[in-house]
């Protein structure tokens, strides 16, 4: 089956999916390997990782952690759906840690600009 990430993505931006079960109502159109699944307290993304996706909170949440110390002051953000995730974590010292049952769309950067370009000028 051939997928279109384009069309994914304006679907997840437009809001034109099931926030309860994402998987099951973008299952048809997404690739199973651009969906995926986080449990609570995995970390997902940290400062060291190689920055080659975008990742969209699709449900779920998660928060970003300073790297440098390790208490309750080290949250930098809270994050729900629609969140990107990927670029501020990287050039901050920080790590994305989950804090609930998390589903994430990856979308390469050439898909993630073209389209957002497309749908934004689409959507008021």
């Amino acid at each position: 089956m051939i997928y279109n990430s384009e069309q994914v993505l304006e679907i997840i931006l437009e809001k034109k999916y099931n926030q309860q079960n994402p998987l099951i109502s973008l299952s048809g159109v997404a690739s199973k390997d651009d969906l995926l699944i986080f449990e609570k307290n995995e970390a997902i993304l940290s400062q060291k990782d190689p920055l080659d996706y975008f990742y969209f909170l699709i449900s779920g949440r998660a928060s970003v952690w300073n790297q440098i110390s390790w208490n309750e002051n080290s949250v930098i953000e809270y994050l729900k759906p629609l969140d990107i995730l990927g670029l501020v974590e990287y050039l901050n010292l920080s790590l994305i840690n989950i804090s609930e049952p998390t589903s994430l769309l990856s979308s390469s950067y050439s898909v993630f600009f073209l389209t957002t370009k497309h749908t934004t000028t689409h959507i008021t």
